[in-house]
């Protein structure tokens, strides 16, 4: 390879990883001018173009860098990611197949593939592909939680709630590439607001194992000190002595609420399913109203658990309210549980 060419794809490349497309993708086409057959300009072109969503003409040069280069897995595997963009599922799989072919080890492309197999339904081959990459990576974030998603749908929960529980403690530790420190970084005083209002309720309902008095004592002093915006749910950027007086406790799963399982009905049996279907089916977007959806005893432990767990992290979205998730701790028997006795009572929903 020229060093004029060689120069210059590194600039190409230096550009892409900065995210300055337009400028990577004139570097890559002034390659591909002087040599049309540059394997790996070829490839970087699909990619941008699959960033830039032009999937069919990222295939195009996706196609050309496997010409120039057969054995090429990771074209073959982006070549599937802008198919499946497109809906060409079956194609999809064929591509993510071929790129296995050429590289057995390429988990990125396995990946691909099982969630892929996901979309199609074929939970239990996708179940498959996660355990022959949890055996060579068992902290693999993206595998653990469609490993989960796989389980809860094939109705083997147990398993499900590993896995959701190993996602929950991927996302607290500071060594997994998942850690996402925004969520230490910041707050709001609506949040801690909760978060100290929750500390109370576990104090007085008697979780003796933490003193969670003291630790709420600390956050109302945090609240008293911060120069708060203009609403209780803007976000604040704490100072790093700030993040240090709560590190411990904040975001942290200190308390998940034991939960029963549930082996009887959770829905109540005199739901009107026929006429919430016709309402979701009639309206735009499709919606339905409806109360009295959970027996006595299951919204009583569904509400003991949603005071008494630590997992309300998320305050990024839906205009500052706190949010949490299944990968994050939301998940319990009594949700799977919901989950099944709905989709039974409302299948057309």
């Amino acid at each position: 390879m020229p060093d004029s060419i060689r120069k210059e794809f590194q600039r190409a490349l230096e550009f892409q990883k900065a995210g300055r497309l337009d400028n990577a993708e004139d570097a890559y086409l002034t390659i591909l001018i002087k040599q049309p057959n540059h394997s790996s300009a070829l490839h970087n072109m699909g990619v941008i173009l699959a960033q830039k969503h032009k999937q069919q003409e990222a295939i195009g040069y996706f196609d050309r860098a496997i010409v120039a280069l057969p054995d090429y897995a990771e074209a073959f595997n982006n070549k599937g990611s802008a198919l499946l963009a497109l809906g060409k599922i079956d194609q999809a799989v064929a591509s993510y197949k071929q790129s296995l072919k050429i590289r057995p080890d390429y988990w990125e492309a396995e990946l691909n593939l099982a969630n892929t197999l996901m979309k199609m339904n074929e939970q239990r081959k996708a179940l498959d592909v996660y355990a022959k990459l949890l055996k060579i990576d068992p902290h693999n974030y993206s595998a653990t939680f469609n490993a989960g998603l796989a389980n809860l749908a094939l109705g083997k929960l147990d398993n499900a709630q590993q896995c959701f529980f190993k996602t929950m403690i991927m996302r607290q530790s500071e060594q997994h590439p998942i850690f996402d420190q925004k969520y230490y970084c910041y707050t709001t005083k609506a949040k801690l607001l909760h978060d100290v209002e929750q500390f109370r309720y576990l104090s007085k309902i008697g979780s003796n194992e933490i003193d969670f008095d003291t630790i709420a004592d600390k956050y109302e002093k945090l609240i008293s000190e911060i120069n708060w915006k203009k609403t209780s749910r803007s976000i604040v950027e704490l100072t790093e002595k700030e993040q240090l007086r709560i590190a411990e406790s904040y975001n942290r799963s200190l308390h998940i609420s034991n939960l029963p399982k549930f082996y009887n009905g959770v829905v109540n049996p005199l739901l009107e399913t026929k006429r919430i279907s016709q309402q979701y089916n009639k309206s735009t977007p499709n919606l339905a109203y409806f109360d009295h959806f959970l027996t006595k005893d299951a919204l009583i432990n569904l509400r003991k658990f949603m005071l008494g767990s630590t997992i309300w992290y998320d305050f990024f979205h839906i205009d500052g309210q706190l949010a949490a998730y299944l990968e994050n701790g939301l998940a319990n028997p009594l949700l799977y549980k919901i989950a099944h006795d709905i989709k039974k009572l409302l299948p057309e929903i």
